[in-house]
């Protein structure tokens, strides 16, 4: 028996991607999960390849930058689950575009979807999530420790995103509520390294410098030493 079994979750981003795959665990591990995601019709796709009702599966249409879609949202999960055992805020976007010319709009969108709907989702549940000594689990991404070049607005959201789970884990105890901040680095996905093609349109696709180095390497004759280099794209999601 897991840990999950017979426990109740929320993952938002439910309908594809990481948040898919993190409903498809839980739901193997015997909890009963609520899928949040603004696409109804993706998101009872989503419900059904999991198992629907059969397995404890709902699914919940809401846009989780909308203060009033998320109190919706709450409650609806309170009356399909009962008792909230875990929060798996998955719901994001990334970006592409060089900081200085990526538009203050797209700063306040990517800021709203990546750290506004978080806080928003945490105060809805966090009186079920305290009442079961549950878990806050923040998905957000390399990019929330360290900024890599040509990212537009992504970083700056995820360092709040970031600033935030630590925030609650001082503020509250593990006994009593325990978050979880994770930080993947690129998923592999069907569409992975194509998914910001159109945003990322005249970006240099390899900086000067790893271009430089990698014509070093190719120069250094055979047997010489070779300098370490970082991998490319190590700093940002795919």
């Amino acid at each position: 028996m897991t840990y999950w079994n017979e426990k109740a979750a929320l993952v938002t981003g439910g309908s594809a991607g990481l948040g898919k795959a993190i409903a498809r665990s839980l739901v193997s591990a015997g909890a009963r999960v609520a899928l949040v995601a603004r696409d109804a019709s993706n998101l009872r796709s989503a419900a059904d390849e999991l198992g629907g009702a059969a397995r404890g599966v709902v699914s919940i249409p809401a846009d989780v930058t909308r203060e009033d879609d998320v109190a919706r949202m709450a409650e609806r999960a309170g009356s399909e689950l009962g008792t909230i055992d875990g929060l798996f805020h998955g719901a994001g976007r990334s970006d592409r575009g060089e900081a200085l010319a990526t538009p203050v709009s797209r700063f306040d969108e990517l800021w709203r979807i990546n750290f506004v709907a978080a806080v928003l989702c945490a105060q809805a549940l966090a009186p079920a999530l305290r009442a079961a000594r549950g878990h806050l689990v923040l998905i957000g991404s390399l990019a929330s420790k360290s900024a890599s070049r040509h990212l537009g607005a992504y970083p700056a959201a995820k360092f709040a995103l970031a600033a935030f789970a630590q925030q609650m884990r001082l503020e509250h105890d593990a006994r009593e509520l325990h978050t979880l901040l994770v930080c993947p680095g690129p998923l592999a996905r069907v569409d992975a390294g194509s998914r910001y093609d159109a945003r990322a349109v005249g970006l240099p696709t390899r900086p000067a410098a790893r271009a430089a180095a990698s014509n070093s390497r190719a120069s250094t004759p055979s047997g010489s030493p070779r300098a370490s280099s970082t991998p490319a794209g190590i700093g940002g999601p795919s």
